[in-house]
């Protein structure tokens, strides 16, 4: 769940050594002409990466410029470590919450559970 979008194979991974400013700051050619896609913005909506929230984290998450292959695991780095951590997390969540509420999962569950993994008072009686 750490890869940044759920896109088709040629898009996901045609920028793959590219920066997250990079992937998500501008809109490519390709993208333009194979999904219709004419500002960022769009590309990161699609992402499930949210402007005001998620966008930020991102943008945190790694140094400007050139970046190593192993930034993160670099003593230095931590603070791009622990905005990369909080963006994948509020990602992951994202999507998630719009399979859950979009796809109906609460409509496949029994009416009468609550949110706890545990169950409730009296269902296994």
């Amino acid at each position: 769940m750490g890869n940044f979008r759920a896109w088709p194979f040629d898009i996901n991974r045609s920028d793959g050594d590219a920066t997250t400013q990079y992937k998500f700051g501008d809109v490519n050619d390709m993208e333009r002409e194979r999904y219709g896609l004419s500002r960022p913005e769009q590309k990161r909506q699609l992402s499930f990466i949210a402007d005001d929230l998620d966008w930020p984290l991102w943008q945190k998450s790694t140094p400007s410029g050139f970046v190593e292959v192993k930034y993160l695991s670099r003593e230095e780095n931590l603070a791009f470590r622990q905005a990369f951590i909080r963006a994948v997390t509020t990602r992951f969540v994202a999507i998630y919450r719009d399979w859950y509420d979009n796809v109906g999962i609460a409509d496949l569950l029994p009416k009468n559970t609550n949110s706890s993994s545990m169950p409730a008072p009296g269902m296994l009686e």
